[in-house]
């Protein structure tokens, strides 16, 4: 088994990568996620709030 500390320093800094771009990845997908449920629920407030509900 190679020891040589290189190697263990490259793996180290890819994992740190793979992690930061997987992070940021999962990050932005719940903040679109929310933005968009945010800005949905926002216009259906303002077209009831248009349109009075028929009874």
């Amino acid at each position: 088994m190679n020891t040589d500390p290189m190697v263990w320093v490259k793996l180290l800094a890819v994992l740190g990568v793979c992690a930061v771009v997987v992070g940021g990845s999962i990050w932005l997908l719940v903040w679109v996620f929310q933005r968009n449920a945010r800005l949905e629920a926002e216009r259906q407030r303002k077209a009831a709030a248009k349109q009075p509900p028929q009874a």
